[in-house]
C-alpha cells in the first residue's frame, strides 16, 4: 500500500461538497483534484456478468444485471429503497453468491474463491451504518491495526504505526485512537470504517450509502474524503446511492436500479441531463 500524504483537518473539512445541500444537476462533475484525474484502466477489476439473486424460493430481487467495475473507475448504481441496489452490492464484495449468473474478481468467480483466499482483500466494503459496522469492544486503533496484522503480517507494533498513519490521514485525531465505536460520532465512525477497508490494501471499495445516516456538515467531509483517497490510492470506488447529488459529484458513469432491473446506464453527467427512462427523470424530479 503506498503510504498517504498527511493533510491537516482544516484542510479537509474545509472544502464543502455542494451535493449535500443542492442540486447538481446541469453542472459537469469532472472528479478533478487539483487539475489531474486517475484515468481508469482498460483492465476490469470486477465484473457481473447476467447476474440474478433471490433470497431462498422467493422471487429475484436482482435480476440480469451485467456491471464492468474498471480498475480506477468510479461507478454509481443508483436507485429508490428496494430496487436491488444493497444486494448487488453484497454480490459484488462476494458476501452473497449469484442464483445464476457469475460475478469474477480479477478474473476468478466469487464461487471459486475461498474464505480465507487472499483475493478477498481485493474488494472491501463501506457500510451505511457505522455503528454496527464495527467491532464495539474494538478502539479504533485496533480495528485498523488488526487488518495490518490479518492482511500483510506486520508485527503488533507495525501494524500499530501503520493504523495511526491511515487513521491520522482519514481525520481521525490522537485523542481518538483509543475510543471505541460508542465513544466515537458516526462521522468518525465512518472514518475508521474506510480506513479498515482501505488497510486490506483493495482494488475495489463498495461504499453502500456511506453517508445517508450522516448530518449533512458530516456528508461533505466523508464524501471529499472518498474522493481524494480514491486519487490517491488508484482504487475503483463504487458508490450506492439514492441521493443522485452525491452520486455525480463521485463519479463517472453510473447505472440506475428499478425492481432489480437496470433500466439505464451511461455517463453519470448524461444521465442526469438527459435521461432517456422515465425512472431516472422520477429520480431526478425528486431532489429539484
Amino acid at each position: 500500500m503506498r503510504s498517504l500524504p498527511p493533510k491537516s483537518p482544516a484542510e479537509s473539512e474545509s472544502s464543502v461538497v455542494a451535493s449535500t445541500t443542492k442540486s447538481l444537476i446541469g453542472e459537469v462533475s469532472t472528479n478533478r483534484d487539483g487539475g489531474h484525474i486517475s484515468e481508469p484502466s482498460s483492465q476490469a477489476a470486477l465484473v457481473a456478468s447476467d447476474v440474478t439473486f433471490a433470497y431462498g424460493m422467493g422471487p429475484a430481487v436482482v435480476k440480469n444485471v451485467t456491471l464492468t467495475i474498471p480498475e480506477g473507475a468510479a461507478i454509481g448504481i443508483v436507485g429508490e429503497s428496494g430496487s436491488g441496489k444493497t444486494t448487488l452490492a453484497s454480490l459484488l464484495v462476494g458476501m452473497l453468491l449469484a442464483t445464476t449468473g457469475t460475478v469474477t474478481v480479477r478474473g476468478r468467480p466469487w464461487s471459486a474463491v475461498r474464505r480465507r483466499d487472499p483475493l478477498r482483500r481485493a474488494v472491501q466494503m463501506v457500510f451505511q451504518n457505522p455503528y454496527s459496522a464495527l467491532n464495539p469492544r474494538l478502539s479504533a486503533l485496533s480495528t485498523v491495526a488488526e487488518v495490518y496484522q490479518c492482511c500483510s503480517g506486520a508485527t503488533k507494533a507495525d501494524a500499530a504505526k501503520r493504523a495511526r498513519i491511515l487513521l491520522d490521514r482519514v481525520g481521525i485525531s490522537r485523542v481518538a485512537l483509543d475510543k471505541r465505536p460508542c465513544d466515537l460520532s458516526g462521522g468518525q465512525c465512518q472514518r475508521v470504517g474506510i480506513a479498515r477497508a482501505l488497510a486490506a490494501n483493495p482494488s475495489v471499495i463498495v461504499a453502500d450509502e456511506p453517508t445517508s445516516a450522516l448530518d449533512v456538515s458530516v456528508q461533505a467531509q466523508i464524501l471529499n474524503l472518498l474522493k481524494d483517497l480514491r486519487h490517491e490510492q488508484g482504487v475503483a470506488l463504487v458508490l450506492i446511492s439514492h441521493d443522485l447529488n452525491v452520486v455525480s459529484y463521485l463519479t463517472e458513469r453510473a447505472i440506475v436500479m428499478e425492481k432489480g432491473v437496470v433500466v439505464e446506464e451511461g455517463l453519470t453527467t448524461d444521465l442526469l441531463q438527459s435521461p432517456a427512462h422515465h425512472y431516472t427523470r422520477s429520480l431526478i424530479a425528486s431532489i429539484l
